[in-house]
């Protein structure tokens, strides 16, 4: 007969599991210049309207996902702010104001590996490091970059921080240290780049294009941008992608756990 804590670790290994699976897909979601927040499906393109933000939130920008604590970050572009935003609310909270009214940060973006928040603002095309319990902004460099809309997306398997730029229709990867970018190559088919999130669990980089109100993937290695379907009207803007299952090394954990514990009793 089992003791208590096997019993107790079986089950949670058996919970955490069943959570895994359902939502290891996780979701792609957006929102437009209206403040509305839809779900995109990852397979189609096609748009579904799942609320709307608090007018509080002003006009959004980039959107970013802190996996640890499933946090997801908002950057207002008519406040100049940093918020939280409560997916299953609309709901918004101010963070803090990023210190300077005219950065209109468009881009935003969470990076899984040095726990760090970063953002890009169009008025100077140049990289800054946000604090998370403040929204201060911290310069770190200029992109080199003429101007346009500049949109990040951090790909957590390679540790690798990318930028697309709404003037050149190109892809770049960004210096995390010095703000400098390096072109990739270009999007070759999207031509109004305004949002990127990476799934974390297919390894793709997705794309929304407010020009044509379309959904893409982008190859990472070439710039070129795939199109994955049309999502109707709607100018979307920020992009993330949000999946609150538990980490593999939680499952792994309890297995570990399991395991020992299975040895133990043969021993007995």
């Amino acid at each position: 007969m089992l003791n208590g804590t096997l019993r107790y670790l079986i089950v949670q290994f058996v919970l955490l599991a069943g959570v895994a699976s359902t939502l290891g897909q996780g979701r792609l979601i957006s929102i437009d210049t209206s403040r509305t927040m839809s779900e995109i499906d990852m397979a189609t393109g096609s748009l579904t309207p799942i609320g709307t933000l608090s007018p509080s939130a002003g006009t959004i920008g980039g959107l970013a996902f802190r996996h640890a604590n499933h946090t997801v970050f908002l950057a207002s572009v008519s406040n100049d702010a940093l918020y939280t935003l409560d997916i299953a609310t609309g709901d918004v909270t101010l963070v803090g104001a990023f210190g300077d009214s005219t950065m209109s940060m468009n881009g935003l973006e969470y990076d899984d590996q040095s726990g760090k928040l970063f953002g890009h603002s169009n008025s100077n095309s140049s990289i800054y490091e946000v604090d998370q319990t403040t929204g201060a902004a911290t310069l770190l460099g200029s992109t080199g970059l003429a101007g346009g809309i500049g949109n990040l997306g951090y790909d957590s398997q390679n540790d690798r921080l990318y930028m697309t730029n709404g003037f050149t229709d190109s892809l770049y990867e960004v210096n995390r240290s010095t703000g400098a970018v390096n072109l990739i190559g270009p999007l070759n088919g999207s031509n109004g780049p305004s949002g990127m999130a990476y799934n974390r669990d297919t390894g793709a980089m997705f794309l929304i294009d407010s020009a044509t109100d379309s959904l893409y993937t982008v190859d990472l290695s070439t710039g070129q941008s795939m199109l994955v379907g049309s999502m109707g009207v709607g100018n979307a803007q920020g992009l993330v992608y949000i999946n609150t299952a538990p980490e593999p090394a939680s499952l792994a954990a309890i297995g570990i756990g399991l395991g020992i514990l299975a040895r133990k009793r043969r021993r007995r």
